[in-house]
């Protein structure tokens, strides 16, 4: 995602719409930026009175909530070798809630929770022997 229009690209383009004798969508033209900007800037102006870009509204809510993570937790405790698709079936079957493969891999990197069993740098020497 894009980040805003800086507060000061605002204020020039506005105060140029204001004392220019150019159209919106010349002065758009000018400044590089999009008409439709250029009129939300405008109406922002008027009902609020600032310019100001509106904060981040936080995104998408993850899949797995506080519940569904203590839960994760248990079933990576329990047998940490089960792949995504074992996870993500259980968790369907226990929660009803369905979670495609990347948002079951990112509710376990969020948790810190490792699915793999962790080989010593002996025991896999060893086993190559």
């Amino acid at each position: 995602m894009a980040a805003p229009y800086s507060l000061d690209l605002r204020e020039r383009v506005l105060r140029a719409v204001d004392e220019s004798p150019l159209t919106i969508e010349e002065i758009a033209v000018q400044f590089h930026v999009s008409e439709r900007a250029l009129y939300r800037w405008l109406a922002l102006r008027k009902q609020t009175g600032s310019i100001a870009p509106k904060p981040h509204a936080g995104g998408r809510r993850p899949g797995v909530d506080e519940a569904g993570g203590k839960l994760l937790s248990q079933w990576v405790e329990e047998q940490n070798d089960r792949t995504l698709a074992e996870y993500i079936e259980l968790y369907e079957q226990k929660r009803s809630v369905r979670l495609s493969r990347s948002a079951m891999h990112r509710a376990l990197v969020r948790l810190d929770l490792p699915r793999k069993k962790k080989r010593s740098a002996l025991g896999s020497r060893t086993a190559r022997m």
